[in-house]
């Protein structure tokens, strides 16, 4: 008769992590999404927000998605928009941007069809092109709801908390892979 010996199920402990990890990131995100969400000022912000959830092989990608409406919820539009904005010098220097605009206030277009913010097609009659619009289009201060949640989600260590105690939790465990035979 063959002695028995302890082997290490490494399939069924990989297979555990990633599980664990995949509850993890959908919990995290969750939280994160939660915390943005919860931050934004308008319905039109709150509606332009989204979530992405991928599971490959080899990693884990979560992501929240600020469209355009929770962006400018996020940094404010016009004069009173936060100039910080990572997205503004693209923004700025695509084709999406006023031409007539020289500053940050809300300006009128010229005459003729434009894309707007959202990629659609819109039309301005020209009748205030180059003005400073903002009594009719008002500018709006931010909601800093996506710079908020990162400090305190990423700076603030609220990630690397939450997986050091799961991973810490696995390991406590990891005799159960562990079998006899």
């Amino acid at each position: 008769m063959a002695r028995k010996q302890l082997h290490f199920n490494s399939s069924r402990a990989i297979a555990d992590f990633k599980s664990k990890m995949i509850m993890v990131a959908d919990d995290l995100i969750n939280e994160y999404y939660a915390e943005v969400y919860n931050k934004l000022r308008t319905n039109s912000g709150k509606g332009s927000l989204d979530k992405l959830s991928e599971n490959q092989e080899n990693y884990l990608r979560r992501k929240v998605i600020g469209y355009a409406m929770a962006i400018m919820d996020s940094y404010g539009t016009g004069s009173k928009m936060d100039k910080n904005n990572p997205f503004l010098n693209e923004y700025m220097n695509s084709s999406l941007w006023n031409d007539l605009r020289t500053g940050y206030e809300i300006t009128g277009r010229k005459k003729g069809t434009y894309k707007n913010i959202y990629g659609a097609t819109d039309y301005s009659s020209g009748s205030m092109a180059g003005e400073n619009v903002e009594s009719i289009a008002k500018p709006t201060t931010p909601s800093y709801a996506f710079q908020n949640a990162e400090i305190w989600f990423f700076q603030g260590e609220r990630t690397k908390q939450v997986l050091n105690l799961v991973i810490g939790e696995y390991c406590r465990e990891m005799y159960k892979y562990f079998e006899y035979r």
